[in-house]
Formats: structure tokens, sequence, C-alpha cells
């Protein structure tokens, strides 16, 4: 090691950013007199990866030379894209390589690329890749080669690098290009080859910087007032906000030449008011042409009603699009209350389904974001979303721990959803239907409810329309391990102190079914009705589409159950034996019977239902979305209704039969 040197590249005193550091050696790679004489700048940028990048003195180097250097085995031609010269020939003006490692303190060093800066004299490779209004004019130009995976022939690969600087206007500082070109091979679909340009305002030049309506109409003759068009908000800046950066991405097509595809651009701004009481005082906006529209955002830290201290992103309306700011909270005292106060102080927060209550009020805010609209030329906040961490709760039969939450509140009433027992009203909600809580929480070990709940105007048969509490979601697992419709129903039909036993009460011995993939709809108000669908397995091989119902009733009897169930199963390969434990009458029922169509129906019910009045507890289940799959058979749909259950409890098999001609051996044979 000859020297080292120290530098300070970029720091970011506007929000405190990530600075680029680099650091200079001046190093011998080899041993005795047999090695390379070669610089090290170690720089560490904003994402926090290292880059190690190695060069030789100018005109010191050969590039067969540092392909040697590293072990590699060198092409005898290397030549660089648009008709450009061998790279391995002569001597270029600079060599070297650069290796990357994912973060400091990483062991693992990967080698990048190898590049050659060559002279461009007669080869005008810019003229392929630019449009002309960026073509250099007097000032120098750098061209370098850059060459990818060079550790074999096969996979090497070589792109251009190509830095200069031009005048956008008269009088203004020069913009300095650096555009980089890869030659990626092309298909059907997108015959276009791209490449991107970086701009930015020469930092050593004493001319004033050009302006962003200036950069606007290099990049296509748009202009600040067509931007401000379409984002109102930005109306409040001049144009003399202040350029940082400009990443264009250029498309050749194979049949044209060079084109703008899109554009994004950095600017310093300060002082631009969002809603009232929210106002962005410094920061970077990030400005993007998609090609038909615009696009700008901002990622900042902001006062919050001007106390409360919270990091954002803040991507802003458009005049035909709602905008969404999210925010961090970072301060303690930035309370739901306060939040909600600065919304609108007329919001209830005690109509929040499940959990609403003024104790709401002094929960310290996480995470939660804005839905911003113009209505006429006013900001408007038409929803927010709220995210808290909540205590073990028991939501009726429903008991969740560890529960993540997040309170969505709509200005405009969220549509009504159905119910396994009733029908969605066309009429709109009221003002219930402003809030949805969305709940992921554990109901134990292996199984997390991830569900909405919100109010609903439903038609409960012929009693008049009313607003109910739905949950709708699913429920995940967490392991390999399949549910119990025993332990469920159990589970859903307890007292309160632990499961009640009323699957084993209601059903034969043997009988035994698991779930998988469940979904859940339920009404929670003063009658409970809980609807879960899954895909049912049972036996050797027995599955199909299972819906589990269970609501609660009011006994004749108050010591009976205060619970009714049925678990409705549309067979998919329906075999007899797996429904018996006596394996030889389950062998012979199948080799005899052909079953075409059949249902499973599991229930307790403390009066006899006939067919019709089981069947209308189904009728919702596709609108609910419970059966695994939009295919998914309802169970019971193809039978008629006209038969009764002359119990009120067990198992019962529906199924349309065949009968095959009785085998020579078969106990049922002639």
């Amino acid at each position: 090691m000859k020297s080292i040197f120290l530098h300070l590249v970029e720091t970011d005193c506007w929000n405190g950013e990530p600075y680029i550091i680099k650091l200079c050696m001046d190093l011998f790679l080899g041993v005795g007199q047999s090695g390379l004489s070669i610089s090290l700048e170690v720089t560490k940028d904003t994402t926090g990866q290292v880059f190690l990048n190695f060069t030789g003195a100018p005109s010191s180097l050969s590039l067969g030379a540092v392909f040697g250097a590293l072990r590699f085995t060198a092409p005898s031609t290397l030549l660089l894209p648009f008709n450009g010269p061998n790279a391995m020939s002569g001597m270029p003006d600079l060599v070297g390589f650069t290796f990357v490692v994912a973060c400091a303190g990483a062991s693992v060093v990967s080698l990048r690329n190898i590049f050659a800066q060559v002279t461009s004299s007669g080869w005008h490779p810019w003229e392929d890749i630019l449009p002309v209004n960026f073509w250099p004019k007097d000032s120098t130009v750098t061209v370098t080669g850059i060459i990818t995976q060079p550790e074999s022939l096969g996979t090497l690969a070589v792109g251009l690098q190509i830095g200069f600087s031009i005048p956008l206007v008269e009088s203004t500082a020069n913009v300095l290009l650096d555009v980089s070109y890869w030659p990626i091979k092309s298909n059907n679909r997108d015959p276009t080859q791209r490449s991107k340009l970086h701009m930015r305002i020469d930092p050593e030049s004493a001319l004033p910087a050009p302006t962003i309506d200036n950069i606007l109409r290099a990049l296509g003759g748009f202009s600040w007032s067509a931007v401000t068009t379409a984002i109102p908000l930005l109306q409040q800046l001049t144009t003399a906000v202040s350029v940082t950066n400009v990443v264009v991405e250029l498309e050749r097509a194979p049949a044209g030449g060079p084109v703008i595809a899109l554009f994004s651009i950095s600017a310093l701004i300060s002082n631009l008011k969002l809603i009232p009481k929210l106002t962005v005082e410094k920061a970077v906006l990030d400005l993007t042409y998609t090609g038909s529209s615009w696009r700008a955002q901002i990622e900042t830290t902001i006062l919050f009603a001007d106390q409360y201290r919270c990091q954002t992103l803040l991507i802003l309306p458009t005049k035909d699009v709602a905008g969404k700011f999210e925010f961090v909270n970072l301060d303690d005292a930035f309370t739901f209350g306060a939040f909600v106060k600065e919304i609108d102080p007329t919001i209830d927060i005690t109509t929040i389904p499940v959990i609403g209550s003024e104790t709401l009020a002094s929960i310290s805010l996480g995470s939660f974001s804005l839905t911003a609209t113009f209505v006429g030329n006013s900001l408007s906040v038409t929803s927010f979303a709220v995210e808290i961490v909540w205590d073990t709760s028991s939501i009726k039969q429903l008991n969740v721990s560890n529960n993540r939450l997040t309170i969505n509140w709509s200005r405009r009433p969220f549509p009504n959803i159905p119910a396994i027992v009733g029908q969605v009203d066309p009429s709109s909600g009221g003002t219930e239907n402003s809030w949805r809580l969305n709940w992921e929480g554990l109901l134990s070990d292996n199984w997390i409810l991830s569900a909405g709940f919100q109010f609903s105007r439903l038609k409960l048969g012929s009693q008049p329309t009313k607003s109910e509490l739905i949950l709708a979601g699913s429920i995940l697992n967490l392991s390999d391990t399949d549910v119990s419709a025993a332990d469920l129903t159990n589970s859903l039909t307890g007292d309160g102190t632990g499961p009640s036993s009323l699957w084993q009460g209601s059903m034969p011995s043997d009988s035994s079914f698991s779930m998988r993939e469940l979904a859940v709809n339920c009404m929670l108000g003063e009658d409970q009705v809980y609807g879960i669908g899954a895909k049912a397995i049972w036996g050797q091989g027995g599955s199909g589409s299972a819906v589990l119902v269970v609501r609660g009733i009011q006994p004749a009897n108050p010591n009976d159950s205060h619970w009714a169930f049925m678990l409705a199963i549309a067979v998919e390969n329906f075999c007899f034996r797996d429904l018996t434990s006596d394996v030889d009458l389950g062998q012979a029922v199948d080799n005899n019977l052909t079953i075409v169509n059949a249902s499973v129906l599991a229930f307790y019910e403390p009066v006899a239902k006939t067919l019709a009045e089981i069947k209308a507890a189904l009728d919702n289940v596709k609108a609910t979305h419970l059966l695994p799959s939009a295919s998914s058979i309802i169970p019971l749909e193809d039978f008629s209704a006209d038969s009764s259950l002359k119990t009120t409890a067990g198992l019962a098999v529906f199924a349309s039969l065949s009968f095959h001609p009785p085998q020579a051996d078969s106990a049922w044979g002639p």
C-alpha cells in the first residue's frame, strides 16, 4: 500500500439521509516485480452496498493484463457495441475492475465487471442511443466498455457507459449526462432495446441551474404548467424548485431511432401544504412521467398537526386519481383520538365494530395512512387506515390473542356484504358502514384468524331489513395438521369455560372429518350464526367441498344445548368404506354399488328439519365465497327438497345409486 485518502463525497443535509463515503488507496497487485500497479477506491452508497473499484494508471495497462491478473481467459477479440473498436487491441485509456459487497461487514465479495475506457474518435455510439437533442457538441466524451460475467467466454457480455456534458439553455449551467447501454436480447413481445440516461446539474458551474421548465421542455416539449394541471397540489410551487437528478429510460425499436419511454425528475421543494395542519417543509419531490400520465411522490419526515413527528411516503393525488399518504408515527404522544380529531371532529370512534369505545382515543399510533381526493379545487380526506396492536379478546365464541388490527374508515359507506344467513339489502348502508375492521390474531397455536368485521344491511327471511355485524375472511393454518370438524364444532358451541361435547353426543363414535383451506362468514349479533367453508377429508381417501354451519338457538329445555350445527359435504369420490368401521361391509357395498352423486350430512337439530329447511341454510355459500373454489359443488344441491329427516341428530348420506351385476363370490351373489 503506497498511500491512503478519505473523502466525504455526499451527504443529504435536508433529511439526514445516509451519506456516501469514499476511501482511496494506491496498491500493487502481484508478487515481486510481476503484477499490476493499481488504485483502489472503496465507496459505500446510500443503500449500504460497498463498491471496490480498482483502476490502473492512464494508458498503462492492457485489458488482457487485467484478465490475466484475475486468472480469467482473455478473449482474442472484444468488439464494443455499435461497430465499436476492439477493446483487446492496444492500450485503452483506462482499465479496471469492480467488486461489490452487499453491505459493510459482509464476507462475500462478488466481481461486478471489468471496464475499459476507449477513445471515441470517429466512432459516435451515442447517435444510436440518444435522441439528437442530447448529442454532445463541443464537450469531451468518455466512452467505457463494461464487461459483465467475464469469468467465462460463454457468459461474457459487453455494454457501454458514456459520459459528457451539454448546455440545455444558454447562460445556464451545463447538464452532466451519463448513459448506460446493455445489449439485452429482444423478443417478439417486446422488440425494443432499452438504456438509461442519468442527468444532473454541473455542481462546479457558476451559472444558474436550468429550471424544471427548461428540463421538461428538453424531455419532450412538456411544461411545468402541464404538470401542475395534472397534479393540482404542485400549483403552490413555482418553477424555482431545485432539480437534483433526472433519470430517463430510452427505447430503440428495430424500425426507428431512440425515443424517451419514461423519465423521473428529483427536485428539492419546500412549504407544500397538503391538508390543514399538514405541510411538507423541505423534501425531495420525485416526479415521474410514465408515457401517458404523471406521478409525484415524496419521502420525508413531517410534523402532523404541526406537532407530531412522522416518517411519511406521500403519493400525491392527480386531478383524476386519489392520492395515498402513508405514515409511521415517531411520537408516543400522537394518539388515535388526536389523529381522528384532525381528520374530522364529528367522527364517532365508539361505533367501530367489536372494539369501539372512548378508550381507543388514548391508544398511541403506529402506522397509518390516508386517501385524499380532489373535490372541486379542494383536497378532501376520503378514507384512512390505522394499525394497532390489541390484547387477547373474546368475540362471541371466538377467543383470539396476539392481535394486529387495522381500523378502516371511509367517508363513503362501505358496500354491504352478504352473510351465510341473509341477502344484502340493495339500499345503501347507514353510518355504521363507515367502519371496517381488519383483524389478524391467533385462534390457537397453529391457526390464525384473518378476517374483516363490518356492519351490513341484510334481509333475513321475512324480517325487516336489519343492520348486522358480519365477519368474513379465512382461517390460516401454520402447520401441516388439518382441523377436526368435531373440535371446531365443540369450540364454537362451548359455554365460555371450555369446548362442549356436542359433536360426540350427536355423531356415531367412528365418524371423523378433517377440514383444510377454511373460509369463514359469521353473523355476530343477538342471533349468532357461524359459517365455515372448507375442503373436507375423511377415511382412506374421501374428500369433498364442505360447509359447517353453527347457530345459536333457544332450546325448549334450558338445560339442553343452546347450539345447533350441520356439516354438509358434497362428496367428490364417494366410497362407503370411508364412512364405516366395518371394512368388509364397506368393501361389499363399494363392489356392488356405483355412487353417482353423493352428499354427507352430519347434524344436530333439537327439532327434526325438512331437507328444504336444511338446504336453505346453504343458499348463500356461493355469494359468501365459503367454498374452496368457484367450481365447487354445493352440498345437497342435486337432491330433492321434498324429503325430511326423521331424527334430530346423526349422520345421513344422500346418494344416487346404480347397481353392478352381482359377483360370483360376493356375499350378495346368487
